[in-house]
C-alpha cells in the first residue's frame, strides 16, 4: 500500500470507508476519528520496501531503529534524589498529553535555580520513546553568548533529520524537502534556557508545520518569550513545599529520607560539617534540635518552638539566630548571653516575648519588632557594636533609655507604630553614625532640642504622628538631613522660623518665609497638606531633587522652583492653576547646566484646572525650539503629564489613534550624524477605571522605512509614573503626555551610533512609522483595557537649528 492512500483514504481505503459510513451512518463522528487517525499515520515516515532491498537489509534497518529507541531507556534511575520531581512531572504530563494527534508547545517558566532544566530533562527521558526523533537543545542562551547558536541549529536539524551531512547555511530553514520531511516526522524537541524570542525565531524560522503528535518544550526565565511565540500552555515552577523542603534537608544532612509529619528533628550533633541550618516555616516543629557546636547560622522562623533550652550556650560559633514569627515562644534563657560570636539576632513577630533579652555585647543587628516589650533598659549601652536596632510595631513600648546615645555604631533605628511611645529620649551626646530614624505612627507630642546631636542623620520619618505639636527651634541644624517626611501630622501647629521642610497634612495655610538650614534636603513630601501656597524661597534649597505635592487640594500655584529639581509630583492638586515658575528647572534639565545628565519629570495628573489652554496661558515652555543640542550626547529625558485631550499645536505631525506615519524631511538625507534629528512625541491617553496604585509605562516603537522597502526598528520606553499613587483614580479622564529622550534605543545602542555605522545608507530612509502602547504593571508589563491612546503626535528637531538660536531665545512660549 502507498502512504498517500492512507493519508487521503483513496484506493482500497476509499471503498472500505464507503462501507463504514453506510454501516455507521448514525455514528459518523466515530468514522471521522478513524479518518483522522489514518491521516496522522499516513504522515509518519517509514521504510519503502520497494526501495530498501533486499528484504534482509530492510529488517536490519528496522531492528537498528528499534534498538536506538530502546537505548533511550525508560529507567527511572535519573530521578533518584530529585525531591518533588514526580508531582511536577505529573502536572506537566497532564498538559502536554503525549499521544494526542495534535502539535503541542509547552513553556516551563520560573526564576533561575528552581529546577526548570531538571524537570525538562526528566520529561524528555520519560516520553522520548514515543517519538521518531528527539533532541534536547541545552543552554540556548549560553550558546548565543558564545556565538554557537548556528552550530546548535546544525546539530539539532542533523539529529532530527538523521542526516549527518545536512547543512543549512541560510538564516531561515527554507528548503522545501526539509520542511516536508519535518511535517511527516513526529518529533520531541526541548529548548532549554531561552532568554529572548530571537533565539527561537532563529532555531525554528521556516518550520511552518510539525507532524501531528509532535511536542515542543521551552524553558525560560522570561514569560514574555512564551507569550510572544504563542505558547499558551505555560507551567510555572513551584517552590518546594514544607514536606519536600524537609526531605531535601534530610537527604543532604543525613544521606537518607525521613518520613514527613514528625514534630521534632533527630540529633544533629554529629553533623560537624553543618554550618547553616534552615528550618523556616516548619510549622509543626516544636522541639529545639540538638546541633553541632560548629553551627554558624540557625533559622527557626515560623516554627512552633515554645522554649529554648540552656544547651544553646554550647553554640559557641553561632553568628546568626533568627526566631521570627515564633508565636509560641515564651522565654529566653540567660545562657544566650554567653554566645560571644552572635552578631545578628531576630525575634520579630514573636508576640509573647515581654522582656528585653540579655544577649552578648557583640551584637550588630537586633530585631525585636512586634514583640510585647514595654521598655528598653539602660543596659542597652553595652551594645557598642550595634548598627541596626528594630523596635517597630512594639505596641506596648512606653520608654527608651537615654543611654541610647552611647550606641556610637548605630546607623538605623526603627520605632514605627510604637503607638504608646510618647517621649523620644534625650540625645545627651553626638551620634555621628545614625543615618535613618523611623518614628512614624508613634504617640510623640514633641521632639527634644537634643535632636541636634544627630549630626549624621540623613532620613527622618514622622508620618502620621497625629499628636506631634511642634518641632524644636534648632531643628535646622540637621545639616545632613536629605529626606524629611511629616505628612499626616495634623496637629503640628508650631513651626520654626528658620526651617524649611515637608509638612504634609499640617493645618497651617502658609509656610514661613524665612528659609534657612537643611541645605542637604533632597526630597520634600507635602502629601495631603492644607497649603494654599509654597514660599518663594523654596528655590533656595540647592539640592532638592523631588517635590511631592500629591493631594494638596488647596494648593493654587507654584513659585519658582530650585534648578536642582528633577521630579515634581502634583497629582490630584485639584485647585492648582498657576505653574509659570517651572521655566527654571526646565532649562536646567534640557540644557544640562551644572550637571552631566538632565532628567525632568512633571506629573500634574488630575489637576483639572491645568488643561492645555491653562498651561498655554501660564507661559509653560512650548518646547518648540527643542532642548538645546549638546556637543557630546547626554541622556536627557523629559516627561510631562497634564489633563488634556488634544496634541499641542506646535507638533509637526498629528494623528488619531495610537499610530502615526510621517514623511521624513529632506534634511534627514544629508545631515551628518552630529546633526541627526531628535524626536519629541506626545500622546493623549484615555483612562477608564484606572487605579493609581499601578505604574504606567508608554512604549514607543519607531520603524524607519526606505523607498526600496528596507526597514529598521527602534524603540523607547517612558516610565511615566515612577511612584504609585494609592487610593487615586483617573476614571473617565483624558491626559496629555509629552515625552522626550535625546536618543531612541536600538538594542540598547544610541540612534546616533546607528547613523554613524550606517552612514552610507541613511539617506535611504524617507519615512517613519510610530506606534504607542500604554502598559500597566501587574506583576509584569502588559496592555490593559483601562488605558487607550486616543491621539498621538511627533515633532522633529535638528541640532543645527538649535545651535543658531541664542540661549536666551531657545524657549518660546504660547501667547
Amino acid at each position: 500500500m502507498y502512504p498517500r492512500d492512507i493519508r487521503n483514504q483513496t484506493g482500497s481505503f476509499a471503498e472500505a470507508f464507503a462501507k463504514h459510513e453506510e454501516n455507521f451512518k448514525h455514528e459518523l463522528e466515530k468514522v471521522k476519528t478513524w479518518r483522522t487517525a489514518l491521516t496522522a499515520a499516513g504522515k509518519l515516515s517509514g521504510w519503502d520496501s520497494q526501495v530498501t532491498r533486499p528484504e534482509s537489509r530492510l529488517i536490519d534497518e528496522i531492528v537498528d531503529d528499534i534498538l536506538k529507541k530502546l537505548n533511550r531507556g525508560t529507567s527511572n534511575a535519573y530521578l533518584k534524589g530529585l525531591v518533588g520531581i514526580h508531582r511536577r512531572m505529573e502536572q506537566v504530563m497532564s498538559l502536554i498529553q503525549v499521544g494526542f494527534p495534535d502539535v503541542r508547545r509547552l513553556g516551563i517558566w520560573g526564576m533561575g535555580g528552581t529546577g526548570k532544566t531538571t524537570l525538562a530533562e526528566a520529561i524528555f527521558h520519560h516520553i522520548s520513546n514515543g517519538f521518531q526523533s528527539c533532541y534536547f537543545l541545552a543552554n540556548v542562551r549560553e550558546s548565543e553568548e558564545h556565538g554557537r547558536l548556528f552550530q546548535l541549529r546544525q546539530e539539532f536539524l542533523s539529529t532530527i533529520m538523521e542526516d549527518e551531512n545536512l547543512n543549512i547555511s541560510t538564516p531561515t530553514i527554507g528548503a522545501g524537502f526539509l520542511k516536508d520531511r519535518l511535517s511527516r516526522k513526529m518529533v520531541l524537541i526541548v529548548c532549554d534556557d531561552v532568554s529572548n524570542s530571537s533565539q527561537l525565531e532563529f532555531l525554528f524560522k521556516g518550520i511552518n508545520q510539525l507532524c501531528p503528535g509532535s511536542r515542543v518544550i521551552v524553558t525560560t526565565r522570561n514569560k514574555q518569550v512564551l507569550i510572544q511565540n504563542d505558547i499558551d500552555l505555560i507551567y510555572e515552577m513551584e517552590k518546594l513545599d514544607e514536606d519536600e523542603s524537609l526531605q531535601l534537608f534530610c537527604q543532604r544532612a543525613f544521606k537518607s529520607n525521613y518520613p514527613t509529619g514528625y514534630r521534632f528533628l533527630p540529633s544533629l550533633y554529629k553533623a560537624t560539617s553543618l554550618t547553616t541550618l534552615i528550618l523556616s516555616d516548619c510549622s509543626i516543629l516544636f522541639s529545639f534540635p540538638e546541633v553541632s557546636s560548629n553551627l554558624r547560622e540557625l533559622h527557626l522562623e515560623g516554627t512552633t518552638i515554645e522554649q529554648v533550652p540552656s544547651s544553646m550556650e554550647s553554640l559557641s560559633q553561632l553568628v546568626l539566630l533568627s526566631m521570627e514569627d515564633c508565636v509560641r515562644l515564651n522565654n529566653f534563657p540567660t545562657a544566650i548571653c554567653s554566645l560571644r560570636s552572635l552578631e545578628v539576632f531576630s525575634l520579630n513577630g514573636s508576640p509573647n516575648i515581654t522582656t528585653f533579652p540579655e544577649i552578648s555585647g557583640n551584637i550588630t543587628e537586633l530585631n525585636l519588632g512586634g514583640t510585647a516589650i514595654e521598655e528598653v533598659p539602660s543596659s542597652i549601652e553595652c551594645f557598642s557594636n550595634l548598627r541596626v536596632f528594630n523596635l517597630g510595631c512594639c505596641r506596648r513600648l512606653k520608654s527608651v533609655s537615654t543611654s541610647i546615645h552611647k550606641l556610637k555604631s548605630l546607623k538605623v533605628f526603627y520605632l514605627e507604630e510604637c503607638s504608646k511611645l510618647e517621649i523620644f529620649p534625650e540625645i545627651l551626646d553626638t551620634m555621628e553614625r545614625l543615618r535613618y530614624l523611623e518614628l512614624s505612627g508613634t504617640a510623640l507630642k514633641e521632639l527634644s532640642s537634643s535632636m541636634e546631636n544627630l549630626i549624621g542623620l540623613v532620613e527622618l520619618r514622622l508620618n502620621n504622628c497625629e499628636n506631634l505639636v511642634y518641632l524644636p527651634d534648632n531643628f535646622y541644624k540637621l545639616k545632613s538631613l536629605k529626606f524629611l517626611y511629616l505628612y499626616g501630622c495634623s496637629n503640628l501647629v508650631t513651626w520654626p522660623d528658620n526651617l524649611f521642610s515637608a509638612i504634609g497634612g499640617v493645618s497651617l495655610t502658609e509656610m514661613r518665609r524665612d528659609l534657612h538650614g537643611l541645605s542637604s534636603l533632597e526630597e520634600l513630601d507635602l502629601t495631603g497638606s492644607n497649603l494654599e501656597n509654597l514660599p518663594t524661597s523654596i528655590k533656595q534649597l540647592p539640592r532638592l531633587k523631588q517635590l511631592i505635592l500629591r493631594k494638596c487640594k488647596r494648593l493654587k500655584s507654584l513659585p519658582e522652583l530650585p534648578p536642582s529639581l528633577k521630579h515634581l509630583d502634583a497629582h490630584d492638586c485639584t485647585s492648582l492653576e498657576e505653574v509659570s515658575s517651572i521655566k527654571k528647572p526646565f532649562e536646567q534639565a534640557v540644557l544640562c547646566k551644572d550637571r552631566p545628565y538632565g532628567h525632568l519629570e512633571w506629573i500634574f495628573s488630575n489637576c483639572f484646572q491645568l488643561d492645555q489652554k491653562a498651561v498655554r496661558n501660564t507661559r509653560t515652555p512650548k518646547l518648540q525650539m527643542l532642548f538645546g543640542h549638546m556637543e557630546f550626547p547626554k541622556i536627557n529625558k523629559v516627561i510631562t503629564c497634564v489633563p488634556g485631550s488634544e496634541i499641542p499645536e506646535w507638533f509637526d505631525f498629528k494623528s488619531s489613534g495610537s499610530s502615526i506615519n510621517i514623511q521624513l524631511p529632506s534634511k534627514w538625507y544629508y545631515n551628518s550624524s552630529k546633526n541627526f534629528p531628535t524626536f519629541v512625541v506626545s500622546t493623549v491617553v484615555s483612562f477608564q477605571d484606572y487605579s493609581g496604585d499601578r505604574e504606567i509605562l508608554i512604549r514607543c516603537k519607531c520603524r524607519l522605512k526606505s523607498r526600496n522597502g528596507d526597514c529598521h526598528d527602534l524603540s523607547c520606553s517612558f516610565l511615566t509614573w515612577t511612584k504609585r499613587i494609592p487610593g487615586s483614580e483617573l476614571t473617565g479622564s483624558n491626559h496629555l503626555f509629552l515625552l522626550y529622550k535625546t536618543c531612541f534605543c536600538d538594542e540598547d545602542d544610541e540612534i546616533r551610533w546607528f547613523v554613524e555605522t550606517q552612514a552610507s545608507n541613511k539617506h535611504m530612509y524617507n519615512e517613519a512609522w510610530f506606534k504607542f502602547h500604554p502598559l500597566v504593571f501587574n506583576g509584569d508589563w502588559s496592555q490593559n483595557i483601562c488605558c487607550e491612546v486616543k491621539h498621538c503626535g511627533v515633532h522633529i528637531s535638528f541640532a543645527e537649528e538649535e545651535a543658531e538660536v541664542q540661549p536666551s531665545k531657545r524657549f518660546k512660549y504660547q501667547n
